[in-house]
């Protein structure tokens, strides 16, 4: 009887293991679909980043454009300096033509202080996207850092997956193992049912146990000796418990 509980427990613990396996299973599965979500979001905020820094590098060009414009007026301003020291050399008749170029000149020096002052807010515009630049290059960095530990990470899971497998397949390869094993020990345990003259002798005995173990093991509780006398009157007899265990 103690072996056949044994037996039962066994089965029981196993089924356990099995059901833990398989929730811990779904668990790794679940993170690494997670993971993969995640993966592809990364990968999405990196394509971003990359076309701010597309933005930026056009910027930047259009600054030095401004600047070499500037340069350009500015020589243009010299010149016309030195265009109107030579009017100032020559005689009065020139005064026309004088104030005229000094009138170049006035829209001139207005033009290049509001290229200057566009300059100069662009060089702001330009020192913000730098710092833009360097924070979204530093993201980046965050971002394939972060992506390189999710692959890792990833490929970890991958790993106890493909572990808890194996460990699944040998927890059922052991159940099954110990299946047979109990079977071969219940096929060990059928015994030939008890004669009907030895079963009157254990009634006779009072064993009350016993009794009961021979008739889980197919005796005869209606066997009779020659005098007619049944397994129960034997039984009534001893004690009320082997009257309890035959009926």
């Amino acid at each position: 009887m103690w072996q056949a509980i044994s037996g039962a427990s066994n089965e029981i613990v196993g089924g356990i293991v099995v059901a833990g396996l398989l929730g811990l299973f779904g668990l790794v599965y679940r993170r690494y679909k997670a993971l993969k979500e995640e993966f592809a979001r990364t990968e999405q905020e990196i394509e971003r980043m990359k076309e701010e820094a597309g933005q930026l590098s056009a910027a930047k060009e259009e600054h030095e454009r401004l600047r070499a414009e500037l340069h350009r007026k500015d020589e243009e301003l010299r010149h016309k300096d030195e265009e109107l020291r030579q009017v100032k050399a020559k005689s009065q008749e020139d005064s026309l033509r004088i104030k005229k170029l000094w009138e170049q000149v006035s829209d001139a020096e207005v033009q290049l202080e509001t290229m200057q002052a566009e300059l100069r807010r662009k060089d702001e515009v330009l020192r913000q996207s730098e710092a833009k630049s360097q924070e979204a290059s530093r993201r980046i960095e965050a971002l394939q850092g972060q992506l390189e530990t999710a692959q890792t990470e990833l490929q970890r899971k991958d790993e106890a997956l493909e572990r808890a497998e194996a460990k699944s397949q040998e927890a059922s390869r052991r159940i099954e193992a110990l299946q047979q094993e109990l079977e071969r020990e219940k096929a060990k345990k059928r015994l030939p049912p008890m004669s009907d003259a030895d079963f009157l002798k254990l009634c006779e005995s009072g064993d009350a146990r016993q009794v009961d173990e021979a008739i889980k093991h197919g005796a005869n509780v209606n066997a009779k000796d020659n005098r007619g006398v049944t397994a129960l009157m034997l039984a009534a007899n001893n004690r009320w418990q082997l009257i309890t265990a035959i009926q």
